[in-house]
């Protein structure tokens, strides 16, 4: 066996393994970009989900608690209500007990006595006391103006312009008690109107009616004490509590006591925010999320960003908020990362597992074609012997030689026909790996897939030749059909554009031809093409189509791939075309596929490639003179 048989049969055993090699690397490339991506995806979606979750439980603390209070200044009034009645009930007995005591004295004296008794009670914390009018509208008892007594009150009018008395002893002697309001002085306020809820009832036998009242504002005063007594104490979660400002922006309650009673209108952070200012109108506007630096976390002591909800209780011009903190949420989602990273690595465990089943058949089938390639040949070059036996040795010298060289020829193209693009080899090992796992992987698609890996692999290197070829000067240049080319390339890329749902079309003139290096051009069609993929699937483009047109425009053959994936920015328009610059992910492209097609055009074909936003999307235009090819 001469050096020329050794080396052929040597490239027949290396370039299966090469190419094995080139596979194996780009799947486990894919599955762990795969893998990363998911990891990323489920960590992003932890992290929406828990601030989602945690924004919830505040925002329905803060809710819970302003019904709360609404409900209790509800119930309050009717609390007040019935205390009301129930004292002006316990006056009634005792003007009844009198005057069935006392029926022998005349009407002076009895209510004299009724006066004397009634005179000195006092109840809610001393603000409460008794009433009594003739129907006569004539005042018999005011203990807080006695001075007043005996005067006619018939034609007194509060400051809304009722005439409270006349209308009381109206419905005292129509219902015989009634609930009413109107506005009064204070015993501590002489001269300023209070809205005032009274009670009264009549008493037939001296034609009077008893009564009592309570200020609004002494009452709620009262209730919105221990409101925010109550509200002070209570805590969610590990570091969950509730403030609230006045509109003023004065602190009402707060964990932190100290800070109770002060005005922190002005209170910024140490970003310059207006923290009390900005919550207040939140409230205002109807409530809503709140982002800041607290000035405290109660666990830490120390300033904390923290998330709130701040909603108001407008009647009372309170804003009440409550929030959760980030570093708190932080350690939580944390936790939920590793557990969630060491389930996905499990997962990536088993991908791996099937990676490799998937490679050794892969070997071995690759294994099947070299030998069968190996026997084709030293069968071919047994007969070659034998028929140069039967002939003169130089004949037979010469004649060997040149099969031989027939014979590289036919390996060549053997070897070109097992040059597929990697990325079609890679999608269907995904599809199989993606079948699998959802226990969808037929023998039939099994088979199906691994006769379309087969037919694929011829065209494995035809980018490795390129790049290998690129800066070689002594390139055997050829005369190629442009049409033939780019359906030769769409059919590379077909599954990609399809697995995403991409209609690819041709629109090339007929008989377009060029002289020069057209794996190159191919190439740089594969690039441009790819990178539309990429676009249209990043940007959820529906409807995604791509074109590749083809003309003579004079001495140009002009090239157009249009896209409709909304156009390249204008902030990075003046970038594409530089060494390195990607807009991908670090694992999905290194930045220099425009770059370098850019070079192929001007260096191999003395053209041009630029660019335009068009038609919503972009055109890349490649024009290569025809009398320089």
């Amino acid at each position: 066996m001469n050096r020329q048989e050794k080396r052929i049969l040597l490239l027949i055993k290396l370039i299966p393994a090469i190419l094995g090699l080139i596979f194996f690397l780009s799947l486990f490339f894919i599955v762990f970009r795969s893998n990363i991506l998911q990891k990323r995806q489920a960590i992003d979606d932890i992290e929406q989900s828990y601030v989602k979750k945690q924004k919830n439980i505040v925002k329905n603390e803060v809710r819970y608690l302003i019904r709360s209070i609404k409900y209790k200044r509800k119930q309050a009034v009717l609390n007040l209500k019935a205390h009301l009645k129930s004292r002006v009930n316990e006056a009634y007995v005792i003007v009844l007990n009198i005057y069935m005591e006392n029926k022998n004295k005349n009407k002076k004296e009895i209510l004299k006595l009724i006066k004397d008794a009634l005179r000195p009670i006092r109840f809610n914390q001393g603000r409460g006391y008794y009433f009594i009018y003739s129907m006569d509208l004539k005042n018999i008892l005011l203990p807080i103006r006695p001075d007043l007594e005996g005067t006619d009150f018939s034609n007194y009018q509060d400051i809304k312009g009722n005439y409270v008395v006349k209308d009381a002893a109206k419905l005292a002697k129509r219902y015989g008690a009634s609930f009413y309001t109107w506005y009064w002085r204070k015993p501590s306020s002489l001269n300023v109107n209070y809205k005032k809820i009274g009670y009264d009832r009549y008493f037939k036998p001296l034609n009077i009616f008893v009564g009592t009242g309570e200020y609004v504002e002494d009452f709620e005063k009262a209730l919105k004490q221990k409101i925010l007594k109550e509200v002070e104490s209570l805590r969610y979660e590990v570091n969950g509590y509730f403030f609230i400002y006045s509109y003023n922006g004065t602190v009402l309650t707060h964990v932190k006591k100290s800070l109770i009673g002060k005005n922190r209108i002005n209170l910024q952070d140490k970003n310059g925010k207006f923290l009390i200012r900005e919550g207040i109108k939140i409230a205002k506007n109807g409530g809503g999320f709140f982002d800041y630096t607290a000035t405290i976390q109660p666990s830490s002591g120390k300033q904390a960003r923290k998330i709130s909800y701040i909603a108001s209780v407008n009647s009372w011009k309170w804003a009440i908020g409550a929030g959760a903190y980030i570093n708190d949420m932080d350690r939580v989602i944390e936790l939920k990362k590793d557990k969630l990273k060491k389930e996905l690595d499990n997962s990536l465990f088993k991908l791996i597992a099937l990676f490799l089943i998937s490679g050794i058949l892969l070997v071995f089938i690759l294994g099947v074609i070299t030998k069968k390639t190996e026997k084709i040949f030293l069968n071919y070059k047994n007969e070659m012997i034998k028929e140069a036996e039967k002939s003169k040795e130089r004949l037979l010298l010469v004649q060997h030689k040149n099969k031989l060289a027939a014979l590289g020829e036919m390996l060549g193209n053997i070897s070109h026909q097992w040059k597929q693009p990697l990325n079609a080899i890679g999608l269907s090992i995904s599809k199989m790996i993606l079948l699998d796992e959802n226990n969808k992987l037929t023998k039939e698609i099994l088979t199906t897939s691994l006769t379309r890996i087969e037919k694929n692999i011829m065209y494995l290197s035809r980018t490795v030749d390129v790049f290998r070829d690129f800066f070689k000067p002594d390139v055997r240049h050829h005369e190629f059909n442009i049409k033939n080319l780019v359906k030769n390339t769409i059919f590379i890329t077909q599954d990609a554009f399809s697995d995403n749902q991409i209609d690819i079309y041709c629109r090339c003139e007929e008989n377009i031809t060029l002289r020069g290096d057209e794996q190159k051009l191919e190439q740089v069609l594969l690039n441009i093409l790819n990178n539309a993929k990429d676009a249209l699937c990043s940007n959820n483009i529906k409807n995604a189509e791509v074109s590749v047109d083809a003309k003579n425009s004079g001495n140009l053959v002009i090239i157009t791939i249009q896209d409709n994936a909304l156009g390249i920015p204008d902030e990075i328009k003046d970038k594409i075309f530089m060494p390195y610059f990607t807009t991908k992910f670090k694992s999905q492209g290194t930045g220099v596929g425009l770059y370098m097609s850019k070079m192929i055009v001007e260096n191999s074909f003395d053209g041009t490639l630029s660019f335009e936003n068009k038609n919503g999307g972009v055109a890349f235009i490649i024009a290569i003179p025809i009398k320089s090819t």
